[in-house]
């Protein structure tokens, strides 16, 4: 049985795709071409995938232009195809190019019908999480309504730890050093400052 892996290029702004064979233990394009543009200069850094009614998609954060492109994943060949929306992870952009602002990571949210991204830099939504809501039906998100504060400064890591009654995100502050740990509203994917953990050197990750 074969697995599709998918690799961000941050430098040529393109997702690529092989497939994996763990018996060979190799990879092998399953498609010509192998990969898909995002748009230029945009960074694509992280991915997650979601299923919706038509199927499943691609949500791909673009880093260096702080928004989210979605394109749907084909079912026989797991090649990502059309773009179906781009959003900015931010409620409202930086109007000033020159203001910093880059998104760092993107994670499902429990149930798949959301996204959390995080927000670093020195714009006005910056050092925040927000939640990008999924169309059920064609996949496509829609722009931030709902930000909090990411409970310290330059987030980066940021990662979701699932109990039997309760679901927690963790967000690390880079600069801040610190690990915040957020409640998971159960149905609305809210998020609730639980504890802020102090001390913790540079975290950028989570394993």
């Amino acid at each position: 049985m074969s697995t599709i892996v998918y690799v961000m290029d941050l430098g040529l702004d393109k997702v690529f795709w092989y497939k994996w064979d763990p018996l060979q233990r190799s990879l092998s394009n399953v498609t010509t071409p192998n990969y898909v543009e995002v748009a230029s200069g945009s960074g694509p850094r992280h991915m997650v995938l979601a299923k919706s009614k038509r199927g499943r998609v691609a949500h791909v954060l673009c880093e260096m232009g702080s928004f989210v492109s979605t394109f749907e994943v084909k079912s026989k060949t797991g090649a990502l195809g059309a773009e179906i929306s781009r959003v900015p992870t931010l409620p409202a952009p930086p109007l000033d190019d020159c203001v910093f602002n880059k998104a760092a990571e993107i994670v499902l949210a429990p149930g798949g019908g959301a996204v959390w991204v995080s927000n670093r830099g020195f714009s006005a939504g910056s050092n925040t999480i927000c939640l990008l809501e999924m169309d059920a039906v064609s996949g496509a998100l829609t722009a931030a309504k709902t930000c909090v504060s990411s409970g310290g400064t330059f987030p980066r890591g940021v990662a979701l730890a699932t109990g039997e009654t309760q679901d927690y995100l963790l967000v690390g502050g880079q600069d801040s050093e610190n690990i915040a740990t957020f409640v998971v509203e159960k149905g609305s994917n809210q998020l609730k400052l639980a504890q802020n953990l102090t001390g913790v050197v540079t975290p950028v990750t989570f394993a």
